[in-house]
């Protein structure tokens, strides 16, 4: 039969060659200036790496019938260097919250994965754009090339985590709050990753370290609880600032990395103002009167002022009589909310009937009465004696 045409390159390693197979035809590969072992797959294994191979082919013929056909050009396929040894598995050299920072080995390749599974390589040992907190597997490789080279070996996989993204804050102060002069608070830092009960390596941590109050006092926690008590002493405007140091758990414990952020919270204090609520009865008036303001530890007077023909009869201060001077009386050193109330009556105590008293006013009727009877008899009898 007449030769075919040369066979064409399918595939190939540092060990096999596959060529195209075609119907009605076999292949072969010249070895010791022969060609031996035909087949009709096309594939060859066992071969030497980086070494050169011509493939042939020919027409499949029945040897009882025919003789054997005219084999084609040859094909020449070099096959693969082998495989690279793995390089050591990559560690950390440096990290942050969204970047890893790989050591640096010569010729090699990098690579990444979230899940073990599906990598992306890169010459750059310096990964960007990372999640926070977040585990990664990293592996190496040599440098090959695909055309000549097969891939290397791939090294064990390293576990490494950026840190956690700092979120440090301040419970027991509301951020933007107005107290009392006085008032005594009590301060706790939280950083993230505090409350991770069983640690791993990798694992990080934003731990409170030292607090600044008011831009005067400085000081440090060396453990639990990151708290700090202090008392308004003065109105004004204040500011509590607490320092946070980055820690990563290692195989010796929680380890500080050198990174520190602080985290600060405004407020304000003022002097306590309370409401002294006063009033009188219709007999007189109180003066001020109503709902008094007052800033704590001030004077509160109060004048009576009696309608005419009366006089203060009760003042009471919180439901409890008080002694009154001169129509006047003073709250000293106010420090909480007071009611006053004050009562009059008449400066003539018998000549005032109680309204609808209907026994006093019949009595002074009757007496009426009986004096002008007495004075019509008199009149009567004077003139009776004067006739």
């Amino acid at each position: 039969a007449k030769a075919p045409q040369a066979p064409e390159l399918d595939s190939r390693t540092d060990t096999r060659i596959q060529v195209k197979p075609v119907k009605g035809q076999e292949f072969s590969f010249e070895q010791n200036g022969e060609y031996l072992s035909w087949n009709t797959s096309g594939t060859f294994e066992n071969l030497t790496p980086g070494t050169e191979y011509r493939i042939v082919s020919r027409c499949t013929f029945d040897t009882s019938t025919a003789m054997p056909g005219n084999s084609s050009t040859a094909l020449t396929v070099k096959t693969k260097n082998s495989a690279a040894k793995a390089p050591q598995s990559p560690q950390a050299a440096e990290k942050g919250e969204t970047f890893l920072v790989l050591q640096k080995q010569e010729n090699v390749l990098y690579g990444i994965s979230e899940d073990g599974k599906n990598w992306t390589w890169t010459e750059n040992p310096r990964f960007e754009n990372l999640k926070s907190g977040t585990a990664y597997q990293f592996a190496a490789r040599q440098k090959f090339n695909a055309d000549t080279d097969m891939e290397s070996e791939i090294s064990g996989s390293s576990v490494l985590k950026t840190y956690v993204a700092f979120n440090g804050y301040i419970d027991g102060i509301t951020a933007g709050a107005t107290y009392d002069r006085g008032t005594n608070l009590t301060a706790t830092a939280v950083g993230i990753g505090m409350d991770n009960p069983n640690p791993s390596a990798g694992d990080s941590r934003w731990i409170p370290r030292n607090w600044n109050w008011d831009g005067k006092t400085n000081r440090t926690w060396s453990d639990a609880p990151y708290s700090v008590t202090f008392v308004l002493n003065k109105a004004g405007n204040y500011e509590l600032t607490v320092g946070f140091d980055l820690e990563e758990y290692t195989e010796n414990g929680w380890k500080a990395v050198g990174q520190s952020k602080s985290s600060a919270i405004e407020f304000k204090a003022v002097v306590p103002v309370y409401t002294i609520t006063s009033s009188a009865d219709k007999n007189g008036r109180i003066s001020p009167e109503g709902s008094i303001e007052i800033q704590e530890g001030e004077n509160a007077e109060f004048t009576f002022l009696p309608n005419k023909n009366y006089r203060v009869a009760k003042v009471l201060v919180d439901g409890k009589s008080v002694s009154v001077k001169n129509n006047k009386y003073t709250m000293k050193n106010v420090k909480a909310d007071h009611t006053i109330t004050v009562s009059f009556e008449r400066t003539d105590k018998a000549a005032a009937p109680k309204t609808a008293d209907n026994t006093h006013a019949g009595l002074y009727m009757a007496l009426f009465a009986a004096s002008c009877g007495i004075l019509l008899l008199l009149a009567v009898i004077y003139t009776k004696r004067q006739k």
